[in-house]
This record gives structure tokens, C-alpha cells and sequence, in this order.
């Protein structure tokens, strides 16, 4: 049985399927016995979930509920170990805390590969929430910044810390790094990438892109 996520919100549970691609945006799905789309709610964080995420701070504009812009959970540890290594997942567009459910597979395999680094989740959904994704795209400047002040507020050893982001999490995750290294003069040791957001940030259908300092 096979379950395939296709674009934002398309998702298909399937007895098998077949993806080929002649280019990056020519590409055929096949699919075999479908059973039909899977209930979304799926993804939504169980109470079990929620508790192995301990809530570390926020940043940005504040909620009366103490959440922010930019909001960062240590994964199944309460606080930062000092010198360890440190590994930063980010979600994308149209994504966040509420949809941890779909996380866990990574989180968890990160904290059995490295059980003794701390394993943090960006939730930015106040903002990656937006319908309009040229809003939130443009946002991920000012998320960026929050990540790479947080680095920085933690005093992670950036020759030891990994930042992980997808789709528009990764766009994130580049500034971050950037504007880490113009604080402070050092380089985040690596960036990773997960089908990163094009449009806005490469010239696609006529628009132009903009670089790490937009």
C-alpha cells in the first residue's frame, strides 16, 4: 500500500504507484487501486505528540496566548544541551504546529539517529497559514531572522547545527543562515533543503526572484 502527497494538499492512498518525470515539471502518476483521499485530520498532532514537544519560546508579534510569529519546540527533551548538536526543522507553506501528526516520522528518526541532539520544531503558522502565498513567502524573510536570533539567543555551536526546511520552510531556513553568518561572522555547518519553494525566490512565469536580503 502506497500513500502519495502530491503538491500542497492532494494526497492519495493507493495499492501502488508509478512516478516518472521527463523534466522537473513534466511528471505522470500512475495509479493503481485507489482507494480515495485520505481524511486530512490524519496529520493532526495526538495528545501523546503535543507532549513529547516542549514549547522553548516565540518570536514576533506575540498572541495573548504567548505564541508568536515564529515559535520553537525542543522534541522530547525540556531544555537545550549546551555544546551538543543541534538540528532545526522547518514546515512550509500552508503547514504548522497543528499538523505535527506529519512530522513525527522525521523528528523521531533524527532523535534515534542523534539521541543526543537537540531536535527542534519551527512552527511558523501564525504567518505560513496564508492562502496567499506570495504573503507568506515574503514573510519568510522576517521568519528567517527569527530563526537565525533564536541560534543565537541558544548560543548553538553553528558548526554543529543543521537547519531542515521544506517548501517554503527551506526558503526560511537559507535566510537564517545568511543572516546568522552576517551576525556573526560564522556559517551554519548545514542547510537542507526539501523541495524547496520556487516561486518568488527564482525568475518562474515572468516574476522576477529576489535574493537572501528581501
Amino acid at each position: 500500500e502506497a500513500l502519495a502527497r502530491i503538491g500542497a494538499t492532494a494526497i492519495v492512498k493507493a495499492g501502488s504507484l508509478k512516478v516518472s518525470a521527463s523534466t522537473n515539471t513534466d511528471i505522470v502518476v500512475d495509479v493503481v487501486d485507489a482507494i480515495g483521499e485520505v481524511d486530512p485530520t490524519t496529520y493532526e498532532a495526538t495528545a501523546g505528540d503535543i507532549a513529547n514537544a516542549h514549547w522553548l519560546s516565540a518570536y514576533g508579534t506575540i498572541g495573548t496566548d504567548g505564541k508568536g510569529d515564529a515559535n520553537f519546540y525542543l522534541w522530547k527533551q525540556s531544555a537545550m544541551v549546551a555544546g551538543a548538536d543541534t538540528i532545526v526543522v522547518t514546515h512550509g507553506w500552508r503547514d504548522g504546529f497543528q499538523q505535527l501528526g506529519k512530522w513525527i516520522a522525521l523528528l523521531d528518526a533524527l532523535d534515534a539517529r542523534f539521541p543526543t541532539a537537540n531536535i527542534v520544531f519551527t512552527d511558523w503558522s501564525a504567518k505560513s497559514t496564508n492562502l496567499n502565498y506570495f504573503a507568506a513567502a515574503d514573510d519568510t524573510f522576517d521568519i528567517g531572522g527569527h530563526l537565525s536570533q533564536f541560534l543565537q539567543d541558544q548560543s548553538v555551536d553553528p558548526a554543529r547545527t543543521t537547519l531542515i526546511g521544506h517548501s517554503l520552510g527551506a526558503q526560511v531556513s537559507g535566510v537564517a543562515g545568511h543572516n546568522y553568518e552576517q551576525a556573526t561572522g560564522d556559517k551554519i555547518a548545514n542547510i537542507i533543503a526539501l523541495d524547496p519553494a520556487g516561486p518568488l525566490f527564482e525568475e518562474t512565469t515572468g516574476i522576477s526572484g529576489k535574493d537572501l536580503d528581501e
